[in-house]
């Protein structure tokens, strides 16, 4: 009997093994390169949208305990911003739901839906599977990309304050507390022990102060940097009350690029129920804020004698439905604090304030005091400047408080 060989058909065998090895091989480096690749740029996407989540969502963290609407402006700034965002090669948009956003009061804390005094904020990402291209052929149906980011605030190395006026160092300062000044006459002559204006750099007088209280633009400086007093500032007033929406003129045009902006809400203090030194000020100022309140003549009580606030010279006074389109944040205001009392003053610390009323139309000793409330140093909790700035890696900067990535 013949022998048969099948030396031949084993190596043809042993061809076909090794190839389908080495194709498993080519697929998996061609797909590791390839669907890696878009992993990868899947991820990168996935947390530029997590970041500016983040940080948008912590911009907005200027919440008390008793803000209970707070955290949900937060998570639907965070939700805006982040969904700005595209994945999968810019293909398609990123998916970040209210859900996703979370705050906590300490970076290592637990991150929630409760803490309405949270100065961190959450966001996680995470998309439907992706469906690979080489990979999917050697059995790997999905790959997923998941990204979170913690955003955090800090003090900022620099102070940008939106106001030509310095509260005076000395006086121990307690959130809530009102820091009242007399003016001398009609036309805003402020001075005094408690807040005066004071210019930031260079010199200027009455024009200087009435063009920074007109305007919406920050200026920036440092601890330490010198401060300029003026003395008196006269003519100033009518700058000062478009914050509250007043103006001389009834014809006023709110969206001319010439006049001043005014806030969200004119409402002034004190009232007959909110008096002097009522620290529950800001909450019903909140709350007037959201109805876009105008400022209201009868319901203000001038405290140098119970007399109403006198329009005569404000004839324009700004409506709920122009101050709802128009008006920005121009009566909570960053401060600088100043040593007053020094022959070369400069800053020492920062301040946040809520502007309370008007200079109304007296005289001399019969002018009303005007009122600001004390809500804190900026950068501390609950306080509600808006954010500026550097952030100060030692923690201790005194600016406004800046959004930070932390994580």
């Amino acid at each position: 009997m013949k022998a048969i060989h099948c030396s031949g058909r084993k190596q043809r065998g042993a061809f076909a093994i090794f190839a389908a090895i080495a194709m498993a091989v080519l697929l998996g480096a061609i797909g590791l390169a390839v669907d890696g690749g878009r992993l990868l740029t899947n991820k990168s996407e996935l947390q530029s949208a997590a970041d500016a989540c983040a940080l948008a969502a912590v911009s907005e963290l200027v919440c008390n305990a008793t803000d209970a609407s707070c955290l949900s402006r937060a998570a639907k700034r965070g939700v805006a911003l982040g969904n700005r965002n595209k994945k999968d090669l810019q293909s398609s948009d990123v998916t970040i739901t209210e859900a996703d956003v979370t705050f906590s009061t300490s970076i290592n804390g637990t991150f929630d839906k409760s803490q309405n005094a949270a100065r961190y904020a959450k966001c996680a990402v995470a998309p439907a599977g992706i469906a690979p291209t080489f990979l999917g052929m050697l059995g790997i149906k999905s790959m997923l990309a998941k990204s979170t980011a913690v955003a955090g605030l800090s003090g900022g190395q620099t102070l940008c304050v939106n106001a030509p006026i310095a509260v005076c160092s000395g006086t121990t300062l307690s959130t809530g507390q009102w820091l009242a000044e007399a003016y001398t006459d009609k036309k805003g002559t402020l001075g005094g022990s408690v807040f005066k204006w004071a210019l930031l750099s260079g010199k200027g007088g009455a024009s200087t102060i009435a063009g920074a209280l007109a305007s919406n633009d920050n200026t920036c400086a440092s601890k330490g940097d010198p401060v300029v007093f003026p003395g008196v500032a006269s003519g100033v007033s009518d700058e000062y009350n478009s914050h509250f929406g007043l103006y001389k003129s009834a014809s006023t045009d709110l969206s001319a690029s010439s006049t001043s902006i005014p806030d969200k809400t004119g409402y002034g203090y004190p009232t007959a129920t909110i008096g002097v030194n009522n620290t529950s000020a800001y909450l019903d100022y909140l709350s007037k804020r959201s109805s876009n309140a105008a400022f209201s003549p009868t319901d203000y009580k001038d405290p140098s004698g119970g007399k109403s606030f006198n329009t005569n010279t404000y004839k324009k006074v700004a409506t709920s439905a122009e101050l709802l389109k128009y008006g920005k944040d121009r009566r909570i205001l960053t401060l600088i604090v100043a040593d007053c009392k020094s022959s070369a003053p400069a800053i020492t610390d920062s301040a946040c304030v809520l502007m309370l009323n008007p200079m109304d139309n007296g005289n001399g000793a019969s002018s009303t005091p005007l009122y600001l409330q004390y809500l804190g140093k900026p950068g501390s909790s609950g306080t509600p400047c808006q954010t500026s700035g550097l952030p100060d890696s030692s923690g201790t900067g005194i600016g406004s408080t800046v959004p930070t990535l932390v994580n």
